[in-house]
């Protein structure tokens, strides 16, 4: 999939310690550029609940999917700097819900 859009380095993977500290899962760098991804859990949803009566519903096919991202936290703000300095930066969730689809 990533020789799709003309990447084909071996990925840097750092380690949970590493990773910690650098703010990503997963580096590749080829033909001048830099590609971070950062992976998420996400979650199946199947209705919104909104923060106030007043709030509009958005347009969703259900089900869909959400995933959490802590914007205080120090990945987040590493993550900027990635992009900032020119890296292509993403997150990344899996759509699966049920341990069977994993297989």
């Amino acid at each position: 999939m990533l020789n799709s859009v003309g990447l084909s380095p071996t990925p840097f993977l750092p380690n949970l310690l590493h990773e910690k500290e650098i703010g990503f899962d997963v580096g590749f760098k080829d033909k001048g550029r830099v590609v971070i991804l950062q992976f998420k859990l996400g979650h199946l949803l199947q209705r919104l609940n909104r923060a106030s009566p007043t709030q509009s519903i958005p347009e969703l096919e259900r089900p869909f999917w959400r995933f959490n991202v802590d914007s205080a936290a120090h990945q987040l703000m590493r993550l900027a700097e990635f992009e900032v300095a020119g890296a292509e930066t993403y997150y990344v969730a899996p759509k699966v819900s049920m341990w069977e689809q994993f297989k």
